[in-house]
């Protein structure tokens, strides 16, 4: 399956020439649902702001959805941050999805977002409440293996896990590669 991208630095370009891989995130079936969900999922509500304390991120979190060509839609501010509405909330089951740009639009939230190690601890302040999530791992993605990633990327059952993503490998024209940040469920609280 095949998935479209985040935030990159560069402004909207003809489809047909994107390094986006196109078509719509995978959306779970009635049979998926049907998983159990872990005792933890607690929704933070609607996500209102991210902080990462270890690369100073501290930005407001806007709702992005599919734009008209089936890409995601991604914030148009660089100091915004986008959640991916059609999947999971943060702390939800499955994996919440923020977007955000990185520095060829001028100072992106997300510049320092490669920086990241794991323990480091991401908080989704949200309408509900307050989740901190645990960095796990972060990855570079070629933008040609983005759609390999797509599945668990974009999962919208199973442990609550946190999924944050801007482009990556900059060439002076485009960029090349995708950086994504996994995040497991630390801690939700009121």
């Amino acid at each position: 399956m095949s998935c479209v991208l985040v935030a990159c630095g560069s402004t909207a370009t003809d489809p047909s020439e994107s390094s986006d891989p196109g078509s719509r995130p995978p959306v779970a079936t009635a049979s998926q649902t049907a998983e159990p969900v872990p005792a933890a999922a607690v929704s933070v509500g609607v996500p209102r702001s991210l902080d990462i304390e270890a690369i100073g991120v501290a930005a407001p979190i806007i709702a992005v959805g599919i734009n008209a060509d089936g890409s995601q839609e991604v914030p148009t501010s660089v100091h915004e941050v986008g959640w991916w509405e059609p999947g999971a909330a943060p702390a939800a089951a499955g994996n919440g999805v923020l977007v955000g740009h990185t520095y060829s639009r001028g100072d992106g939230v997300f510049d320092d977002l490669g920086d990241l190690r794991e323990g480091d601890t991401i908080t989704v302040t949200g309408s509900a409440r307050t989740a901190d999530f645990v960095v796990e791992k972060t990855a570079i993605v070629p933008v040609e293996d983005f759609a390999d990633a797509a599945d668990d990327i974009y999962q919208t059952i199973g442990e609550p896990r946190l999924v944050v993503m801007t482009c990556g490998d900059y060439d002076g024209d485009s960029y090349r590669a995708t950086v994504i940040v996994y995040a497991r469920l630390f801690e939700s609280h009121s």
